[in-house]
């Protein structure tokens, strides 16, 4: 796994909490209401992990740096094992290296329930205005072979979109892919 965890804590002690993120609250809405267990794939500061603990989810969390929330472990995300109804996974995907994101993909399939569901948001690689960043590490994703990647696993894809709009602060406003994919067999 490629991320600089320095980077990350210095982050989340610098921007303080923000609240949930839009992403979590299209996925609550939408998808996941009606599911037991959420596990958050890279939940960063624990931000949607609280808004998930409102509608009484059972919630887990993993990430690369120390978590005060005490459902938050930390781990290297392609080692982790995962058994739940969902995977929540925002803005994680792109900060990680191909082989770690194909070991996650895998392991999620294996340990998410029957019908279970992964959900991801993550930077395009389409982005013609994304920023070049040297102070930490980012891979933006391909669309189409992250959808196909997916389907290739034995998910079922159920949302897949790409746009601008879904995460605006200041005045970034960058591509997202977003992908709702159900375990079918």
């Amino acid at each position: 796994m490629i991320m600089n965890k320095d980077y990350w804590v210095d982050y989340y002690q610098r921007i303080g909490y923000l609240g949930p993120s839009d992403f979590a609250k299209f996925c609550v809405d939408r998808f996941i209401r009606y599911y037991h267990h959420v596990v958050d794939a890279g939940c960063g500061d624990g931000r949607d992990l609280r808004y998930f603990e409102k509608f009484n989810f059972k919630v887990s969390g993993i990430d690369c740096v120390p978590n005060p929330n005490p459902n938050v472990i930390v781990q290297d995300i392609g080692e982790a094992k995962f058994n739940c109804d969902v995977v929540y996974s925002r803005w994680m995907l792109h900060a990680i290296d191909k082989e770690t994101e194909d070991n996650f993909l895998r392991n999620v399939y294996d340990g998410i329930s029957l019908f279970g569901l992964l959900c991801i948001e993550c930077r395009s690689d389409t982005d013609d205005r994304a920023p070049i960043l040297d102070n930490h590490y980012r891979r933006h994703i391909n669309f189409e072979r992250l959808k196909e990647k997916m389907i290739a696993l034995g998910f079922k894809i159920i949302y897949a979109g790409e746009q601008r709009g879904w995460s605006v602060q200041d005045n970034d406003d960058p591509l997202l892919i977003r992908i709702i994919a159900r375990k079918i067999v």
